[in-house]
This record gives structure tokens, C-alpha cells and sequence, in this order.
């Protein structure tokens, strides 16, 4: 303290004066202050690069130990507390020596948890710890008894911690005076843990003491106890400010003493729930933990699951329970499409890819017990495109090899098959999302995890009993030969190498795996990730990209397509593939080794692993377009209530929806399949029944008289010996109405498919099914599907099962056929297609009128809403109307969608059904926050509806915040503005009879645009669409694509027009991408000129 009085300077730096702490770490130290703005820089000898040198066994012990039992009971959120290398700001140093009250060694530790307690920000440098060489440290047993006694008594410090929020007790003996002490001090507690507490005071008197906290607390955790949890649920009812509760009791009863502020229940052991005290006790639940190994009920559990499916809209669910069917979850599993997290036991079964696809909020999910096979790893990323966090334990990974062991577990040395368990590890190392993993078999079994939360960073084997010791080094040679496209601290050290960085996020075009570019170089990009986040100044000194026909090639490091060979630079991105043409449909396989500053690489480890496949060019189409007969759509506009067909007459471009089906048989084993599709209109394509565009509105919006996008599909997992494709075909952006003042058909009147499916056999013989005359077209429910209008859906007109192959399609009229059209461009697509990016739920309704429901999400979005129908009701016409604002009688304001209609119509039967119906439009999009509702049967609940938003798939990257909510606001709109508005093209509005690529407001928000998400795919093709905009003269029109007024709609206007130009150097200016430039030199000098 005294050389503190006499320092100088905003900054003080503590540390051993015998030099144990060494002066080379102090750089460190200033640096990590000056990057991080901290208030404390602490060393550490715990983590990353850090480490004891010279001490004895005993000395580690003492240390380890203390800082153990420090972290358990104060959680102070530094590594090493013990220690007292630390940098500290002047005016913190001060305040935190005025408030210690310890004395000794345990002062170290007071420091650093009043810093935690006290909100100040501290970061950590590992250092090596050096034991002195002459002189004895002063480390006694008197010092042990100190540090021992002061954490014993450091509840003392509770007197000072007002502030407290948050209190733990676990695994403690506390009485009625440890409780009043915690009510005396802390009148700010907020959240309470319990948990296996003991107590030599009856249940009774613990509750009497713990009665006057409890009313201030906003979660509860009660567990272990049962009779301190039965004497505490009698309080329960009565806290209205209790939003969060976990209890461990086997009584049922406990659901009955709930308060009806509950949002988040967590319960363990509890048998007997009933749903329907859950939604009387609970109605605002939105999240559910539930856990059970003892209730052997599999229809109890089953019959649980899907009431709390039904009748909660839940966001987060925890289900373990040992006795359920994962079938079950998989078919409730469309009605959790709000879960933003997720975690389940599975008891050993396989995942259903195509049932998971239905969650697209899906942020978290943990899966306990998954049996994993290759080809269903191998679809992981597109199931769950949402998800950041993925965790898997107790893995059992099963055989799908063609050699009759398809039930060996992976486990079962030496006869397990090495392959499956190779192709695995492969797999997951590729997933960004994974953060840790757990095998097991049944029998003998294993760990490979990962604590770390970058990606498989950290890899340790633990053995099991039941796993022989002779079987570890055969799978630690597995894992170490599996392993190079995991992440590194640890992977390192399987390595001669000691590179700093390697190559990950490959991407080809800007886009991830595509499954069609159909340039002949294609460009190719990484970003580079630090094996040691602790080193800085990091940088890429070469590259080696290495293509190959599979990825056995590419471990070895070979690429038989493409060798660039070292190159010297640090580019990263936009570098042309230079090897062997690609054929249509083939893969490439690749990958990057990267040199680091030192002229390092990981040559032992091939890296992340990326693919592009080849796509069709114009001469290889071999299908024709397909489309309806004259007549029949207009013959399906025949019976229609009144009303419709007063609408429909009124308005000429609104046409019901074509349904197309084909059906064939596969005549030897798939080994892959690729189907290409498009549409003069848009889409949604479904093989046997399952939907397998899961994007929206495809094939996007261009001129489709100049080009057309197609997009590709692997279907090989989706075919059987008989098989069905089947399509709804709608007008979309070809023949809708797009733009105001009424128009439509803009590029044509009549819809129309393109597809191929691409079929390789086992055998190496191949197939192809493709749209011809053979082709089936009928209508069905969906009378129209308008971007503007909206949709009407007759229920009685669906024919039934029309997917499936058993369906008799003998008197649907067969197609009528078109050639391709040489002179317009059929091109793979380059942007991210449209999706359903995330679930809104709403806030408020009113009635504003008798039996009108106007339903408030609180949010301007781009989307649609998706209806819950009851179970049993009489013949209804549900009508759904969105708007922007309301008018000040409630009712909701629609002047400003001007001839837009926005509106959703059901006509539904009379039905008694055992489930709820759950219904949503197809071909339309509307901008709303608001929602009415009309001809619902009874009042319909507050989660009987949903908003569904829609958007171009961009990933938004930034994220901006101040400590001025409108500001925050403001950001928070333009974020949501931009959202709306990129749908296919940027648009200028998303709600009125509008909707159009205005190129004034493109170029004014362009480049707002690339801050926020990456919009480098996205803005690229629509460059393309700026291109066919432009006229012979050499202008650009107002929009683009071009619409309306397609001869007079601006050509050349100033600022609008100038796009052409802005937005070529933006591409360039944000993403380096001087293709841009050079693909549209030719069209910018025509306009300058």
C-alpha cells in the first residue's frame, strides 16, 4: 500500500518482487488493457499458454485446490485467483483496497470477487509462473489456515453485497439464520438456487425465514429437499413476480401451486402432469424442462408430449425422459416451429431429416442418445441452417455399409467398422455449430469431447471401464486420422506443425457446398481462423488450394483436378479455379493450406472441406416446359361462392394453382440423384410426398424473357422403387400483379415447369426423368396464390393423397409441352434463395369489432400468418387481413396498400378431427404488424396464430447497441427495413401493390446494406438483373427487374440510373470483388456513353 501512495500514472502494476512473476508479461498485460478497455488484466496460470514451474506436489495441490474451492463458492469468473500478477486502472485498485476485509494470502481472492461483484471488466494473460530459486516462500501452514478460514467466513462479505442479484447454495448446511441473513442484505436477490441443501432446522421454520424473500424473486430453484420444496410450494400461488421456477418433487400437486406468472418451469421426477392444470396454472409458459427415468409409460409419455405441443407455443424445451417414442417427437415436431432451443433424449433412435427441416427459429439443440449414420450427418447443415449451438451426447454411431453388418456399434472393438466411424468424425468436424460430443456404445464406451466452445478446439479421450486398454491406441489413431478438419489447440499437437492459423467458411461464388454454379471458374474464398486465440499479429503468408473428384484424395493431399501449388500472398477470396473443366452434375471436392506468418502450414491436417457441384448448361437441358391445357384453370373458377367469383371476375390474373405429378420407378440401388428445377411462375416441388424446396418463391425474381434461374436438389435419400414428383405451380412475379396502377402478366400469361432429375445407379448406369408429355396437370384448393392479393383455399376441392404414388391421376389431362427457348439464359442461381428465417408470436389482440379479431405482433414484418384451427368446428370462411397501422376505432388501417388486397381466405368443412389444422398461403407474401381475423370459430386464442418472416437468406453479421433506446430503435429499424425489403431483389416496400427493385432506393442503402448482413450473393445477382434491364439506348430503367411501363418506365433517369455504376464499386469497395466491376464494364460504358 505504501508504494501505491507514492506511484504515479493511471495504471498500477502488482507482482512478486522475487521475480517469480516475470517483467516479459507486462507488454502483454498493457496490450490486453489497451484492446479491451479493461479494468483489471489479470495473469494467469491456469489457462491458454499458462503454467507453474518448480513447484513440489504439495505447492500444486495448495494452489489447485484454493482456487477450486474459490471458484465453487464465489464464481468470481477469472481462471486463477490465487495468483497476483495483475494490472490494475488507478481509481479500481483504489476502491477495491478500501472494500477488502481480508488479510493475508486470501486477499488475492477477495480482490478479484469484489471486482466481479462490483461490475468492473477483467480480462486475462496467461503467464508462466517460475518457483524462486534462492530464499523460502512465506506460503506456510498458518497462511493455509488463513486462506481456509477467510473463505469460510467470507459470507461476511454479504453485509456489503447489497447489489447481489443472483445467490447460489448447493450441497450447503444452512438453518432459519443463514435465510435471514440473506433477506437482511440482499434486497435486490433476484434469483434463488436451492439445491441439495441440508438443514438440521425443521421444513417449517427454514419456510417461515425463507416467506419474506420470496415475494422479490424472479426465478426459484427448489430440488433434493422434499420437504423443504412440499413447505415451500405452499407459498408458490401467491408470487406474482415469480417468472421462472425449477422444482425436483414427485408430488403432481405441484403443478396446482404454480403462480400464473410462470413463463419458465422446469420440473424433475414428477409424475401424473395434467396439460390441463398446466395451461390454467401456466398460460404464459414459453419454456419447458422436463426430466424422468422412472415413469416406464410409454403412452403416458407420448400422450404428454403431444397436449404440450398442442397447447403451448413453446421457445425453449428440455424433454428427458426415459421411456418415450422418438417417432412421436418427430411427427408433433412441425408444431415446435417457434423452439429457439431445443434438447432431447432419443433413446438410441435415428433422426428424421426431412421431420426436423420444420423448425426454421431453431437456435440451440442438444440431442442425447442419437443413433448417427453417415448419410444422415451428411444433411445436418441443411436441416438446421439456424442453429449456432449444436451438442450431441451419448453417440452411438451405426453401420450403413452394403456388407450386411449394418447392427455392429462403432464401439465394438476390433470388429467395428472403421469406415462409418471415419466418415462421422469427418462429418461433424464440418459443422461450425457442433460444440460438444460424447460417444458411447452399449457396451463398452467412450468419450471424445470437446469443452471448448470453438469448434472441436479441444479433444480429450476418457476411457471407461468397460473399454479394454489395448483397444485405445487403435482409436486413438482413428481419431488422430479423423481429426484434421477439427478446429486446433489441442489438434495441434497431433501435428509436426506449429502453424498459427488454417482456412475455414470455404465458400465458392460466396456461396456454401452449392449444389449448382455453372461458371467454368468459379472463384473461391476462405476466412482464416487462430489456432491460439492468445497470439496476435497473425496473418496468411501462402495458400495452397488443393480440387479433387472425392475427398480421399484430398487427405492425402492430392488434388487430381487442381493444384495451384504454394502461391506467396495473402488473398483470401476471389480466386479463379484453374484445373480440369468440370462435366455437368460432377463434384469437386477441395480444400486450402494455408502458411502462416512464419511460413508454417498444418500439411498433417487437410483443413475444412468444401464442394461445388457442376451445373447444367443451355446444352444440356433435355426437358421440355410444361403447363396446363387452355381452360383448365378457368374451368376450376367454376362454383365459387359469390363473393369469390365477383373478385376473381373483377380481377383477371388471378388464376388457381396448377398441380403436376409424375410418377416412375427406380430400377437398382440410388447412389446419387440430383433434380433441377424451374418455373416461368414459382413453385413448391415435393418427391413421395415430402416437400424438398424448403425455400419460398423460387425460382426468384428476374426478366424472365432474358434469364431464368434454376435451382438444384440432392434427392438421393428421397427416392424408393416407386416414386411420385409432384408440384404446385403459381403465377408469381411472371404473371401476378406486380407494380400499382393494376398490371400483370409481365412476362407471360400461361404458367410453366422445367425438371430434371438426374439419376446414378449403383451399377454406374444412369437415368434421366424430366418434364414432358407424360406429365399429369389438374387443380385443386388453392384458387389463387397472388403476391398482392393473397390466397383462397377451398378445403373440399383438395384432391387427396394427389402426392403419394398410389394415386390414380388417370383422369387428369396430360400436359401440353414448349421447347426451350434458346435466347433466354437458364443459369444456376447464384443468391441465397428466400426462407422462413424466424417466428413472431403476438403481443395483444382486441376485438374491434363483433366477432373480428385484430391480433398486434408489436413488429413492421414481411411475411405471413400461419392459423391453428380447433379440432372440431362447423363449415367456416376464415378471412385474414393485414395492415401496417390502425385506425383510431382499432380497426385496422389499409388505405395505404392502395389495389393491394393483402388478404388470406380458408373456405373449410365441417370437421371433427383428432388434431389441430394448421394453415398457411403458398405464393404470397404480405407486409403487416397488424392481423384481423374474421369467421374464426369462437375466439381465437392468443397462440392460435403466428408470423411467419420471410427474406432473402443473407447473414446478418453486425450488431449494434448504445445506451440510447432510440437509437437502438432507429438501428433496429433499418435492420427490420432491410430485412423486409430483400426478398429476390431489394425492393422499396413490402406491403402496397408495389414491391418493385427501385434502383434510387438500392443505390442510397447500398451500402448501409453490406454492414449489416452479407449481401455479396445477393447483390451480385441482381447486377445480372440490371443488366437486362438496359435498354438499346444504353439507359437503365427506374427498376429492375423491369416491369410496367416496360418501354417508358425510366431510361436513364438521374441518380436512379446511376446504380449501374455505384453499385459495381461498391461490390468492389466492400468485398474486394472486382468481378463485379469487370461483368459490368461493358453495360457502364454503354450508359455513360
Amino acid at each position: 500500500m505504501h508504494g501505491l501512495k507514492h506511484s504515479r500514472g493511471h495504471f498500477v502494476i502488482i507482482m512478486d518482487s522475487d521475480l517469480s512473476h516475470h517483467p516479459k508479461f507486462i507488454p502483454q498485460f498493457i496490450e490486453m488493457q489497451a484492446k479491451t478497455g479493461s479494468d483489471v488484466v489479470t495473469g494467469t496460470r491456469y489457462a491458454g499458454d499458462g503454467g507453474v514451474y518448480g513447484w513440489d506436489f504439495r505447492r500444486k495441490l495448495i494452489s489447485r485446490g484454493a482456487n477450486y474451492l474459490t471458484q465453487v463458492l464465489l464464481r468470481p469468473g477469472v481462471s486463477d485467483l490465487t495468483g497476483s500478477f495483475r494490472l490494475y486502472k488507478r481509481e479500481v485498485l483504489e476502491k477495491l483496497v478500501a472494500s477488502c476485509v481480508s488479510k493475508g494470502y486470501v486477499f488475492q481472492m477477495e480482490m478479484m470477487a469484489r471486482a466481479n461483484a462490483m461490475g468492473y471488466r477483467v480480462s486475462e494473460v496467461p503467464i508462466s509462473f517460475v518457483d524462486r530459486v534462492y530464499g523460502e516462500s512465506k506460503m506456510g501452514a498458518m497462511e493455509i489456515i488463513q486462506f481456509a478460514k477467510g473463505v469460510n467466513t467470507f459470507g461476511s462479505i454479504l453485509k456489503k453485497c447489497s447489489h447481489i442479484k443472483c445467490l447460489y447454495l448447493g450441497s450447503a448446511w444452512i438453518d432459519e439464520k443463514t435465510i435471514a441473513m440473506i433477506v437482511t442484505h440482499c434486497s435486490q436477490l433476484k434469483r434463488l438456487y436451492l439445491s441439495y441443501i441440508q438443514t438440521k432446522t425443521s421444513a417449517e421454520v427454514l419456510n417461515d425465514a425463507l416467506r419474506p424473500l420470496l415475494p422479490q424473486l424472479s426465478h426459484l430453484t427448489l430440488e433434493d429437499n422434499d420437504s423443504v420444496v412440499n413447505n415451500t410450494m405452499q407459498s408458490l400461488p401467491q408470487l406474482s413476480s415469480l417468472v421462472s421456477i425449477k422444482l425436483s418433487t414427485d408430488k403432481s400437486s405441484a403443478i396446482d401451486c404454480l403462480p400464473q406468472s410462470i413463463g419458465r418451469l422446469s420440473l424433475s421426477d414428477t409424475i401424473d402432469i395434467s396439460v390441463d392444470t398446466l395451461k390454467k396454472r401456466c398460460p404464459l409458459l414459453e419454456a419447458l424442462h422436463l426430466m424422468d427415468y422412472h415413469h416406464d409409460s410409454d403412452q403416458y409419455w407420448d400422450q404428454l408430449f403431444a397436449d404440450i405441443c398442442a397447447h403451448f407455443a413453446l421457445k425453449r424445451l428440455h424433454w428427458e425422459v426415459l421411456y418415450f417414442s422418438a417417432n412421436l417427437f418427430f411427427k408433433n415436431v412441425s408444431k415446435l416451429s417457434q423452439l429457439r432451443h431445443l434438447s432431447i433424449h432419443l433413446c438410441n433412435d435415428g433422426l428424421d431429416t426431412n421431420a426436423m427441416q420444420s423448425m426454421p427459429s431453431l437456435k440451440s439443440l442438444s440431442l442425447s442418445g442419437l443413433k448417427c449414420m453417415p448419410k444422415m450427418l451428411s444433411k445436418l447443415n441443411q436441416i438446421f441452417p439456424s442453429v449456432k449451438r449444436l451438442v450431441l451426447t451419448d453417440i452411438v454411431i451405426k453401420c450403413e455399409c452394403s456388407d450386411g453388418h449394418e447392427d455392429r456399434f462403432a464401439g465394438s472393438f476390433p470388429d467395428d467398422c472403421e469406415e462409418c466411424i471415419y466418415k462421422c468424425l469427418q462429418l461433424w468436424s464440418q459443422l461450425p455449430q457442433l460444440k460438444r460430443i460424447t460417444f458411447t456404445d452399449e457396451e463398452r464406451m467412450f468419450i471424445i469431447e470437446s469443452n471448448d466452445l470453438s469448434l472441436m478446439s479441444e479433444l480429450t479421450l476418457i476411457p471407461f471401464s468397460g473399454l479394454r486398454s489395448k483397444h485405445m491406441p487403435q482409436l486413438a489413431a482413428l481419431v488422430a486420422d479423423c481429426v484434421h478438419n477439427m478446429s486446433p489447440k489441442k489438434v495441434s499437437t497431433l501435428s509436426d506443425s506449429t502453424s498459427d492459423i488454417q482456412a475455414i467458411n470455404l465458400k465458392v461464388e460466396y456461396l456454401v457446398n452449392p449444389l449448382a454454379v455453372d461458371i467454368p471458374q468459379p472463384r473461391l474464398q476462405w476466412t482464416l481462423q487462430a489456432l491460439n486465440e492468445t497470439k496476435q499479429n497473425l496473418s496468411q503468408k501462402a495458400y495452397q488450394i488443393l480440387v479433387a473428384t472425392d475427398r480421399q484424395s484430398l487427405d492425402k493431399n492430392v488434388g487430381n483436378l487442381w493444384d495451384s501449388k504454394k502461391v506467396v500472398s495473402d488473398r483470401t477470396n476471389h480466386i479463379k479455379y484453374g484445373g480440369t473443366p468440370l462435366k455437368a452434375g460432377m463434384r469437386a471436392h477441395w480444400k486450402v493450406n494455408v502458411w502462416d506468418q512464419n511460413d508454417r502450414v498444418l500439411d498433417k491436417h487437410p483443413g475444412y472441406i468444401g464442394f461445388w457441384d457442376k451445373g447444367l448448361d443451355a446444352r444440356d437441358w433435355t426437358a421440355q416446359w410444361i403447363g396446363a391445357p387452355k381452360g383448365t384453370q378457368q374451368q376450376a373458377l367454376k362454383n365459387l361462392a359469390d363473393i369469390d367469383n365477383k373478385l376473381i371476375k373483377s380481377k383477371p390474373a388471378l388464376v388457381p394453382v396448377l398441380y403436376l405429378r409424375k410418377s416412375f420407378t427406380t430400377n437398382s440401388k440410388v447412389k446419387s440423384a440430383k433434380l433441377y428445377a424451374t418455373a416461368q411462375g414459382v413453385y413448391q416441388l415435393s418427391i413421395n410426398g415430402r416437400v424438398i424446396n424448403k425455400s419460398i418463391l423460387d425460382p426468384g425474381f428476374t426478366d424472365y424473357n432474358k434469364t431464368i434461374q434454376y435451382q438444384a436438389y440432392d434427392v438421393s435419400d428421397q427416392l424408393a422403387g416407386e416414386n411420385t414428383i409432384s408440384v404446385l405451380l403459381g403465377t408469381g412475379w411472371y404473371s401476378s400483379y406486380v407494380s400499382y396502377e393494376h398490371k400483370y402478366h409481365h412476362f407471360g400469361s400461361d404458367q410453366h415447369m422445367l425438371v430434371e432429375l438426374h439419376i446414378e445407379y449403383e451399377d454406374k448406369t444412369t437415368v434421366v426423368v424430366k418434364s414432358d408429355n407424360t406429365w399429369k396437370v389438374s387443380t385443386g384448393s388453392y384458387i389463387y396464390s397472388d403476391l398482392l392479393m393473397g390466397e383462397l383455399y377451398y378445403e373440399s376441392r383438395e384432391p387427396k393423397n394427389w402426392r403419394e404414388s398410389a394415386y390414380d391421376d388417370s383422369h387428369w389431362p396430360s400436359v401440353v409441352t414448349k421447347p426451350i427457348d434458346k435466347t433466354v439464359a437458364l443459369v444456376a442461381d447464384r443468391a441465397e434463395p428466400v426462407r422462413a428465417i424466424q417466428v413472431l408470436e403476438p403481443k395483444t389482440k382486441h376485438e374491434s369489432q363483433l366477432g373480428v379479431w385484430v391480433f398486434d405482433f408489436g413488429q413492421n414484418m414481411v411475411g405471413w400468418v400461419q392459423i391453428q384451427m380447433p379440432k372440431a368446428y362447423d363449415a367456416s370462411r376464415v378471412q385474414l387481413r393485414h395492415a401496417e397501422a390502425l385506425n383510431p376505432n382499432g380497426t385496422i388501417y389499409v388505405l395505404n396498400l392502395r389495389s393491394a388486397l393483402a388478404t388470406d381466405t380458408y373456405v373449410l368443412d365441417k370437421v371433427n378431427r383428432t388434431t389441430e389444422l394448421s394453415l398457411e398461403p403458398h405464393f404470397t407474401t404480405h407486409g403487416f404488424r397488424y392481423v384481423e381475423v374474421t369467421g374464426y370459430p369462437g375466439e381465437p386464442a392468443l397462440s392460435a396464430i403466428k408470423g411467419i418472416v420471410i427474406h432473402s437468406d443473407t447473414a446478418f453479421k453486425s450488431h449494434f447497441e448504445t445506451s440510447n433506446k432510440m437509437v437502438n430503435q432507429l438501428f433496429s429499424n433499418i435492420n427490420w427495413g432491410q430485412r423486409g425489403n430483400f426478398l429476390s431483389v431489394p425492393t422499396d416496400c413490402p406491403q402496397r401493390d408495389e414491391r418493385l427493385g427501385w434502383t434510387g432506393d438500392a443505390e442510397v442503402f447500398a451500402h448501409t446494406a453490406t454492414y449489416n448482413a452479407d449481401v455479396s450473393a445477393f447483390y451480385t445477382k441482381w447486377l445480372r438483373d440490371l443488366r437486362d434491364s438496359q435498354s438499346t439506348e444504353g439507359g437503365y430503367p427506374n427498376v429492375a427487374p423491369k416491369v410496367w411501363g416496360r418501354t417508358t418506365m425510366g431510361n436513364g433517369s438521374p441518380a436512379w440510373a446511376d446504380i449501374a455504376v455505384i453499385l459495381p464499386y461498391t461490390l468492389w469497395r466492400q468485398y474486394g470483388d472486382i468481378q463485379a466491376v469487370e461483368d459490368s464494364y461493358e453495360s457502364m460504358k454503354r450508359y455513360m456513353s
